[in-house]
């Protein structure tokens, strides 16, 4: 409870700090001091008196529009006391798995071709080219024979590398419940969950 409400009040002071500069914090700043000259500002209720006339005046709207945009556009600031290993690149390993798994594709793709004769990028000859553009429009109706050709990669393949992706910034140790082990990807990835909706 009290690491959310530490946290809590780090994000506010950081959206004051951001406005703070801003040419609404001035405008507001100004609407403030102008409604003190009003007669219906009395000094016993002065606070009460301002953020009614501010919210009256439709300066409240445009201050939640602005805290709204804060929370919900721009991306939250890191928390200055966040341990290394959470201000790392969070998906250097997916990159890295993604890289591993075009590989596999490319070595699958080139050994097909080697196998087949056909090479993999050519520039076709002159009279090849003339014969394709002539006949570009019916494309389509041909069929060649593709029963030489077989799929680059498996669908169990690919699930097999998505199955072994590990985040190695999680300590899974942490984190064991009820939750920890349903479905067959365990790639933690930060979403929004029901209640922050």
């Amino acid at each position: 409870m009290m690491d959310e409400e530490t946290e809590l009040s780090f994000t506010i002071a950081q959206i004051v700090q951001r406005l703070k500069g801003t040419h609404l914090h001035s405008q507001l700043e100004r609407q403030a001091k102008e409604c003190l000259h009003r007669p219906d500002i009395k000094l016993e209720s002065l606070k009460d008196d301002v953020r009614n006339f501010l919210k009256v005046s439709g300066w409240e709207r445009k201050l939640q529009n602005a805290v709204y945009r804060e929370l919900h556009i721009r991306p939250p600031p890191r928390h200055p006391a966040a341990p290394p290993e959470h201000t790392k690149e969070p998906l250097a390993y997916m990159r890295k798995a993604q890289a591993s798994w075009e590989k596999r594709i490319l070595k699958s793709l080139n050994s097909m071709c080697t196998e087949l004769g056909v090479p993999l990028a050519s520039k076709r000859p002159v009279p090849e080219q003339r014969q394709l553009s002539n006949k570009w429009n019916e494309m389509g109706t041909d069929e060649p024979d593709l029963s030489k050709f077989r799929p680059v990669y498996a669908p169990k393949d690919f699930l097999e590398v998505l199955i072994s992706l590990r985040n190695p910034n999680l300590d899974c140790s942490e984190e064991v419940g009820s939750h920890s082990h349903w479905g067959l990807i365990q790639v933690p990835l930060h979403i929004r969950d029901v209640p922050s909706w």
